[in-house]
């Protein structure tokens, strides 16, 4: 199984929108070391949500366009809870979300 299928990223979705596979490997390698991943956990222990929404919203955008859907997905909840002020489960979400980042990074960087 290669870094793809580990990271069930679909290279036929990637190569409609990039030109190659090492191009995407470049840009997934910037986007993987974004600052706001380091932030947001910071911003949720000192309960910044305001600051924490803006950061997965630019993250969650980013990992669709990169087709990284279960990145997108686990994002995609932590700012739903952020919405709804559900705030009980934000540091197991935080866990799940760094978990599949960290695969991510282990396999691209």
């Amino acid at each position: 199984m290669d870094k793809y299928q580990r990271n069930k990223i679909n290279t036929g979705l990637v190569l409609n929108e990039f030109s190659t596979l090492e191009a995407y490997d470049k840009a997934l390698r910037f986007y993987l070391q974004d600052e706001f991943f380091v932030q947001l956990k910071e911003y949720l222990d000192n309960n910044d949500f305001e600051m924490a929404k803006d950061a997965l919203k630019g993250l969650y955008i980013l990992a669709g366009d990169f087709k990284l859907f279960p990145l997108y997905e686990s994002l995609l909840e932590i700012y739903q809870d952020l919405l709804e002020e559900e705030y009980r489960y934000l540091d197991e979400r935080y866990e799940a979300m760094k978990s599949i980042h960290t695969a991510l990074s282990e396999d691209f960087l």
